[in-house]
């Protein structure tokens, strides 16, 4: 395997493109915007609502003070650190870790680039297993597919971690051994991830997240105006639905016949006039499986959302077993956080309430899929709304008369 010697400068210049994919526009991109109208309600959303179920959609702070949730199972804290290699490299756009400098004691030294960025590769290299476990991430695709070919050598480097200048021999790609540094092989890790990065493969895997996100987020704008169309006056009901402890491996398929269970209760309720609803499945690693769901109600026939989000979340408690297995988005001590309300009732010609139910709660439900995702929901349906009038109608085979 070649090891790259030093080049005279640490910086590669990106090369220039200009043709660019047509109507691929970033949802943060939209959200900055909105947030600029709108203050900044929607980052109440993701502190309320993530943070609260422990999702997996945290990124590496490095600022001292503020608390980072990091999980406990070692599978998915290794996606983690990827994720935050593959960032730490784009935002600094350093593609080696080492730089050679004058000194006045020697000719040459070693200079580190990046020590946060050096700890990252080694935490890696202190895991006995780098399998990926039940989840997977294109980051992690980007950095283990480098590192799994200095594999051989971890217990060489790990030894020598602070001494870069040390060597190491290692089987080069054309069968000879030959002698290269500890500062070389990590040049050689962190250029081969950089490159990575910056390929077709993890580009495109990151465009189709975006893609995926624009399509519900496309989906969901469209049910939305029908609905308002349909029904006039709404009553919004926001909750978020979670598993009981002794159900938190339950597998996909039987956490959908749950849920299909729990909807067809909201229909069939003699309490409940059912106009819509949007749901989004979702996988944490504290609260496991869990829907973010948004219910319309008949605006005619309902008014009071607390109470109604409180049967609602004890519907679904009775559907799985369980206690207290849902978030209330209605409580007062939970909606004083925001600047604008866009849970209860909802008049049809309120044209700012349902801008900002659209472009905050709903573009929330429809970001981007979390970075690292569960086996068992890949290539599934994990985004959906109710059906409309129009659309049961032309449901089913036409009639033969």
């Amino acid at each position: 395997m070649g090891v790259l010697s030093h080049p005279t400068h640490h910086r590669v210049i990106k090369p220039i493109t200009h043709s660019k994919r047509p109507n691929i526009v970033s949802l943060d991109e939209d959200l900055d915007i909105f947030e600029a109208n709108h203050g900044n309600a929607s980052k109440i959303l993701d502190k309320h609502h993530t943070l609260t179920l422990k999702d997996s959609l945290f990124t590496h702070n490095q600022q001292k003070g503020s608390p980072q949730l990091l999980p406990e199972d070692k599978p998915m804290y290794l996606h983690f650190v990827c994720l935050w290699i593959t960032q730490r490299i784009s935002s600094k756009d350093e593609c080696f870790l080492y730089s050679k400098q004058e000194s006045l004691t020697s000719s040459q030294r070693l200079f580190l680039m990046d020590s946060m960025l050096c700890s990252y590769y080694k935490q890696i290299f202190m895991y006995e297993d780098i399998s990926e476990g039940d989840y997977k991430s294109e980051h992690y695709n980007c950095v283990i597919d480098v590192l799994s070919k200095f594999w051989p050598y971890r217990f060489d480097l790990i030894n020598l971690w602070n001494a870069p200048s040390e060597k190491i021999t290692i089987l080069d790609e054309s069968g000879n051994f030959k002698q290269v540094t500890v500062a070389e092989i990590l040049n050689q890790i962190n250029f081969e991830v950089y490159k990575n990065i910056h390929g077709p493969v993890f580009k495109e895997a990151l465009r189709i997240r975006v893609r995926r996100a624009a399509n519900h987020f496309k989906s969901a704008e469209k049910y939305l105006f029908e609905l308002r169309n349909d029904h006039g006056r709404l009553v919004v009901i926001r909750v978020d639905l979670c598993l009981p402890a002794e159900h938190k491996n339950i597998d996909v398929p039987e956490l959908k016949a749950y849920f299909h269970c729990f909807t067809q209760k909201m229909r069939r309720s003699r309490l409940l006039k059912l106009n819509g609803y949007i749901w989004k499945l979702e996988c944490g690693y504290a609260k496991s499986f869990h829907y973010h769901l948004i219910i319309f109600l008949c605006g005619r026939k309902h008014s009071h959302d607390i109470k109604l989000a409180q049967m609602i979340g004890e519907m679904w408690d009775k559907t799985v077993g369980g206690k207290n297995c849902y978030f209330n988005c209605h409580s007062t001590k939970h909606l004083k956080h925001y600047k604008d309300i866009v849970v209860g009732r909802l008049e049809q010609n309120d044209h700012n309430k349902y801008d900002r139910l659209l472009n905050v709660v709903i573009r929330y439900f429809c970001k981007k899929d979390q970075f690292i995702m569960h086996k068992s929901i890949v290539n599934k349906k994990t985004f959906d709304t109710g059906r409309t009038r129009f659309t049961r109608r032309n449901l089913g085979r036409p009639a033969n008369i």
